[in-house]
Order: C-alpha cells, then sequence, then structure tokens
C-alpha cells in the first residue's frame, strides 16, 4: 500500500488486505482455543485479544504522528521491520540437523 503511486490502486490493494485479514484472523482464536485448556480458553483469547487491540492502538498513534507528505514512510517502515522480524522469528526457530561427531579409534 505504501509503494501505490496512483490513488486508483489504493483500493484494490486495500481490498486484498481485507481478505487477508478476513482469511488469517481467525487462525490464531483457533490455535488458543486448541491449545489451552477448557478451564483457561477465555481467559487466553480475552489476553490474545487485548494484546491485538494494544499493538493496534500503538501502532495506529506511531502511524499518525509519523504520517508525512504521502503517507509512504511509516507503511514502508513498518513493512521492513515486519519482514526483518520475521526472519529473526524464522532464524530462531527452524530446527537444524545436528551432526554426530564420531570418535576416533
Amino acid at each position: 500500500l505504501g509503494l501505490a503511486t496512483n490513488a486508483a490502486w489504493v483500493w484494490p490493494i486495500f481490498a486484498l488486505y481485507g481478505i487477508y485479514t478476513a482469511l488469517t484472523d481467525g487462525v490464531s482464536k483457533a490455535w488458543i482455543s486448541a491449545t489451552v485448556g477448557s478451564g483457561t480458553r477465555g481467559r487466553a483469547l480475552g489476553l490474545q485479544g487485548g494484546a491485538a487491540g494494544i499493538g493496534s492502538v500503538i501502532a495506529g498513534a506511531w502511524a499518525g504522528l509519523a504520517w508525512n507528505g504521502s503517507g509512504r514512510g511509516p507503511l514502508i517502515m513498518a513493512g521492513g521491520i515486519a519482514l526483518g522480524l520475521a526472519f529473526v522469528v524464522g532464524a530462531l526457530t527452524v530446527r537444524r540437523p545436528r551432526h554426530r561427531v564420531r570418535a576416533s579409534t
């Protein structure tokens, strides 16, 4: 969205973003529901919703304060930060095969 050079691109990209959100929003809720016990499910979903809401408020306030000129700067910066974090999380969570050292005889 931050790289759109024409206002005509904003609406189709925004629609794709809405479709993405609709398809992925329930995934975390389903994962939490399947992971936690039935006695703590409501608390876990509430914490997830609260954390997502607080994150949205912080992100919205940051974008509003950082809005400059065409508005591309905050979107591109946020995308770059998200991409960097994705690489870090991926690097930390990928399991690497262990090489066994053979004893010399």
